[in-house]
């Protein structure tokens, strides 16, 4: 701070270059068009629809599955390899603390954490083997065409060609994990579809 200039007053002069306004875009079919996928803002309109009821019935049928399986879990007396619930508890427990830090974390929410962990850890293993009986038992299994199908849906979403994510699986090893993954999926759906509690 300059003190001379304390206490007295001063002018200053401001030259405006220009006024912008920040305008919201109209909502009108130029609009959807820009986007690049939609041909009017009725197809926008129409595809965010889709996507809404999509959204509340996959969550919905998870709530459903969820249950079912809970069912099932409560009826059976599963033992579980202690070095299966070791690992799986190590996963999950990686993924709790990977949004933190340690400074974050109180040892009290720590040790919360912990018993957290493992019981997710008991409840994830129990779920993955009552699913796995149910789909030997039910012969579901994953055809080539369906990983084809699997592998254009995540080149689709992530906006790459094809080839790159079918080599990128390849190359990492994970097409049984996510062959796997699918038919969890596919026997939740089956589940949901039969309601089986037995």
């Amino acid at each position: 701070q300059n003190k001379k200039l304390a206490g007295k007053k001063i002018e200053h002069n401001l030259k405006v270059i220009s006024i912008k306004e920040k305008k919201i875009p109209a909502l009108d079919d130029e609009f959807a068009k820009e986007l690049g996928e939609f041909e009017s803002l009725k197809d926008l309109k129409e595809k965010i629809k889709k996507e809404i009821i999509s959204s509340k019935e996959k969550a919905t049928k998870q709530d459903m599955a969820e249950e079912i399986i809970k069912k099932i879990s409560d009826k059976l007396s599963i033992g579980l390899p202690e070095v299966l619930v070791e690992q799986e508890y190590m996963a999950i427990m990686r993924r709790l603390l990977s949004s933190r830090t340690q400074q974050d974390i109180k040892k009290e929410d720590l040790e919360q954490l912990k018993s957290e962990g493992k019981k997710k850890a008991e409840q994830s293993l129990k779920n993955h083997l009552i699913l796995k009986k149910i789909a030997g038992k039910e012969n579901l299994k994953v055809s080539d065409q369906e990983m084809h199908e699997h592998f254009k849906e995540i080149a689709k979403a992530n906006n790459v060609p094809l080839a790159q994510i079918v080599d990128s699986v390849n190359k990492e090893g994970k097409r049984e994990e996510l062959r796997s993954s699918i038919l969890f999926n596919k026997t939740v759906d089956f589940l949901v579809e039969h309601a089986i509690i037995e």
